[in-house]
């Protein structure tokens, strides 16, 4: 491989069977490759083929989808920095929804359904039980983005995935190569799972090095395909990259004179499903009297950072931070968001509600515009709040919970019995920037700065017609029947 450069643009030129002449070029047009030139492979005919992609039509050239799980905007970006994925324009944020995981994130990304609960463990209201995590993950029950899909790692190696994740992460690689040059869909859709397999288990470092590992493998895939394949590449959510301890909820309930239980049949009674070590949790409660039992012990312990709940009277979602209280209230056409400040400032948005009013953005009865919010907040240690908030406990699941909590940075909860074997060092799911931020980046368009999940398929149609093959969920969960929507009763 060698470097130069021609009139002002940088080339590389690769000599891949080591006669002394290039046989592949690429063509820099400002920080990014956008002109491919082949070395005809038949001497009697010496024209070389080149492909300008400035000259395509995006909306005729076929164009993968890679999705990733897991991947931090900042770790994309330092690389982008380095110079690697440079067949790619500049990478934006994407601010996850809350909680950063998996399928709530996919679900708003691909306009799927939204799933059942926030993971494949989840509380179903009007069956009034809690479900088998293993069993629904199998199932793919929660999981209506994933018909959109033509290549996801196979459950065997998903069961191994958090033990090698560097090995499942190079055989994935592989077979999503091999997927797509059988494939003949123009819109082809890959996910790959094991990069969130690296987040957890490895440090950044690690994982930077293996993201370069991918970088090699999409400049193949380029390669291969003669350049006439446009890629589109974004991930669900962050990693934290902060090594965790486990935080036993239920045993902190249970000391309190509370009941961890996969039902609600009597005051006392909380549902806390159990399923990644992530850093986020969801309750479900009996009645306003737990609730309020179950807040008071949590905001007491350094391992929760924030806890959320609905409240009736005055409407809206109380969110606290030890003893610093505050409401999040909106209302509609247009939606506004407005943040009181009760008794300190759990969420740290003094500042950025005395910026809105010096330009005007913030009404007389203390509202602003959801996008003014976002654009306000999204470089903020907890981004997007407000809206992100409000669509946890109301929108991102079909079975929203009662109390929400986020975790501080070093603390995770989940299934007590990944605890044996997997020592995290990192993870994801709560309200901060690094389990948030997360990004997108394309050959075939430039990307806003910064969006949100639900904003990410128009811009795409807007330039390239796909339509991601989603349905809904497998396992439907009926309506509301044997457990009251506590919110309606909290004063």
């Amino acid at each position: 491989m060698a470097r130069e450069s021609i009139h002002g643009a940088t080339h590389i030129a690769f000599d891949l069977d080591g006669d002394g002449s290039p046989d592949y070029t690429q063509a820099y047009r400002g920080p990014v490759k956008r002109v491919f030139l082949f070395r005809a492979a038949d001497d009697a005919n010496p024209r070389h083929h080149v492909v300008d992609w400035d000259d395509l039509d995006p909306a005729n050239e076929r164009h993968l989808f890679l999705l990733l799980d897991g991947v931090p905007y900042d770790a994309m970006a330092e690389l982008w920095s380095e110079g690697r994925f440079r067949l790619f324009h500049r990478p934006g944020l994407l601010i996850s929804t809350l909680p950063s995981l998996t399928d709530p994130s996919f679900a708003q990304i691909l306009q799927a359904e939204p799933p059942c609960g926030y993971e494949s463990c989840y509380f179903q209201r009007g069956r009034n039980r809690l479900t088998n995590g293993t069993q629904t993950y199998l199932r793919g029950d929660n999981e209506p983005w994933n018909s959109a899909l033509d290549y996801r790692l196979n459950f065997i190696e998903d069961a191994i995935m958090y033990l090698f994740p560097g090995y499942v992460f190079r055989r994935e690689l592989e077979n999503a190569r091999r997927t797509l040059l059988r494939s003949e869909r123009h819109h082809p859709v890959v996910y790959l799972l094991s990069t969130d397999g690296l987040g957890h288990m490895q440090k950044r470092t690690e994982v930077l090095r293996y993201l370069r590992l991918l970088d090699r493998w999409i400049e193949r895939l380029i390669y291969e395909q003669g350049a006439r394949l446009q890629i589109t590449m974004l991930a669900d959510h962050g990693n934290s990259f902060v090594a965790t301890e486990p935080f036993r909820l239920k045993e902190l309930l249970q000391q309190a004179g509370l009941h961890a239980s996969r039902s609600l049949k009597k005051q006392g009674d909380v549902v806390v499903p159990e399923f990644g070590l992530i850093d986020f949790a969801a309750l479900y409660v009996f009645d306003a009297n737990t609730l309020h039992r179950v807040v008071e012990v949590c905001r007491r312990d350094p391992a929760v950072e924030l806890i959320c709940y609905r409240q009736a009277q005055p409407p809206g979602i109380i969110v606290l931070n030890g003893r610093q209280r505050a409401l999040i209230h909106r209302v509609e056409q247009p939606v506004r968001y407005g943040y009181v400040q009760l008794s300190g400032d759990p969420l740290r948005l003094a500042q950025t509600i005395r910026r809105l009013k010096q330009i005007g953005q913030l009404s007389e009865d203390g509202l602003a515009h959801d996008r003014a919010w976002l654009q306000a907040t999204r470089h903020h240690v907890f981004p997007d709040p407000l809206h992100r908030i409000w669509q946890a406990l109301t929108e991102n699941t079909r079975n929203p919970a009662d109390v929400l909590l986020s975790l501080t940075p070093g603390y995770h909860v989940g299934d007590p019995s990944l605890d044996a074997w997997a020592r995290m060092e990192g993870t994801h799911g709560g309200l901060r920037a690094a389990s948030s931020n997360t990004f997108i980046m394309s050959t075939a368009l430039q990307v806003p700065p910064w969006q949100r999940p639900a904003d990410v398929l128009k811009r795409i149609q807007a330039t390239v017609a796909w339509q991601p093959r989603v349905g809904g969920s497998a396992s439907r969960s009926p309506a509301h029947q044997k457990t009251q929507d506590i919110s309606q009763v909290i004063p």
